[in-house]
């Protein structure tokens, strides 16, 4: 559960919502922030920072075909043959993959 979490919306004349944002601050100074938007096209993708590197999920990281791993200077990616979802939680990424 986050510390805090601030976010803001837009709305389209119907009040649905168009695009919002969010922020969730966890403890060890930890952010996640999540950005959706109906009024523009946006990437799909996921980014995870680390204190070594970071892991690069490609669109539509809801539904991944492959990922990225930087580390230490070094990139590596992989290459999921049939991926049907994905969860990303705090501390964890699970694929369910095929």
């Amino acid at each position: 559960m986050s510390d805090q979490i601030e976010a803001s919306a837009r709305f389209f004349d119907n009040r649905a919502d168009s695009s919002c944002n969010m922020l969730f601050d966890y403890d060890n100074n930890v952010k996640v922030c999540l950005r959706c938007s109906l009024i523009e096209q946006t990437s799909i993708a996921a980014t995870i920072y680390g204190e070594h590197g970071k892991l690069m999920i490609h669109p539509k990281f809801l539904t991944p075909t492959s990922f990225t791993i930087e580390n230490a200077g070094k990139t590596q990616r992989y290459v999921l043959k049939y991926c049907r979802t994905a969860l990303v939680t705090k501390s964890n990424i699970l694929a369910i993959c095929f």
